[in-house]
């Protein structure tokens, strides 16, 4: 009797990418953003502050211990580059 053990099932995060499943993965960091503001006083509103975004920043994506029987994360990080 053949036993089959799926390794995805111990996988939290998986990539998908244009509606293609491409791997599974344990972890992944840098799933956050930060957007600059500018504060800005009105001339003669004394009580209130405007604060507008400048510029959003995000960090690196970085997917570890992962799996995959297909080929297309490695041909969209060969497109990137």
């Amino acid at each position: 009797m053949t036993i089959l053990v799926d390794p995805n099932g111990s996988f939290r995060f998986w990539v998908e990418i244009d509606g293609l499943f491409v791997g599974g993965f344990t972890e992944v960091s840098g799933l956050r953003s930060e957007t600059e503001t500018e504060e800005y006083r009105e001339g003669g509103v004394n009580n209130h502050v405007h604060r507008f975004p400048k510029i959003t920043k995000y960090p690196s994506l970085v997917l570890k211990r992962g799996v995959t029987n297909s080929d297309e994360l490695w041909n969209w990080y060969k497109d990137v580059v």
